[in-house]
């Protein structure tokens, strides 16, 4: 776990020992900041300047940050921020989420063309919005076209991984996608699948 405590005087940032959630410091003309994803303050007119390594703390002021514990480079990132729940423009480690998911189905496209399996179909699709990256980077290295079969409606389902039953988390996924038929009646295609 990370952790954040607040001090009379200061804001005290802690990362977690392997570095599987992030915490970056952000700094503008009148003071500093700290998020767990970049995209939060760069709104906000604040640029990075530092992302916490495994296991360090620093200490926040208004006037600058200090070392209060040392880190360690050797960082066992959560994979899922990379695939699913972290926010497309967010920055880990110096790469942006989007372009991770777009780079990591770019290799895998590469890998099913140098084995001789590339599938024989007529799109590549995303699902859901995390997907549409992994898709688009199979797409344009496969050379298989893109498109959007389902389209995700949100605005009053929660995410499906979320429920505690396999019925309810079924119910969820069913209820936020909205089918294209003209895109799925007698089409083939393979969805590049993160979570609803």
């Amino acid at each position: 776990m990370s952790l954040v405590i607040m001090t009379q005087d200061a804001i005290i940032c802690a990362r977690d020992r392997q570095g599987r959630l992030p915490i970056l410091i952000g700094k503008r003309s009148d003071g500093y900041c700290f998020s767990f994803e970049s995209f939060a303050y760069q709104k906000l007119g604040y640029d990075t300047r530092h992302e916490l390594k495994a296991g360090e703390i620093q200490q926040l002021t208004k006037d600058g940050y200090q070392v209060l514990r040392e880190g360690s480079d050797a960082m066992r990132i959560c994979t899922f921020l990379w695939t699913y729940y972290g926010y497309p423009n967010a920055c880990y480690e110096g790469v942006s989420v989007e372009a991770m998911r777009t780079r990591n189905d770019k290799i895998m496209a590469e890998t099913d063309r140098k084995n001789g399996r590339l599938p024989d179909v007529d799109y590549v699709c995303g699902v859901t919005d995390s997907g549409i990256p992994h898709a688009i980077g199979y797409a344009n290295k496969s050379g298989i076209p893109f498109a959007r079969p389902f389209i995700k409606y949100t605005p009053t389902w929660p995410r499906s991984f979320m429920p505690t039953n396999q019925s309810m988390r079924n119910q969820v996924a069913k209820m936020k996608l909205i089918p294209v038929h003209e895109l799925i009646e007698e089409k083939t295609f393979i969805c590049r699948w993160q979570h609803c």
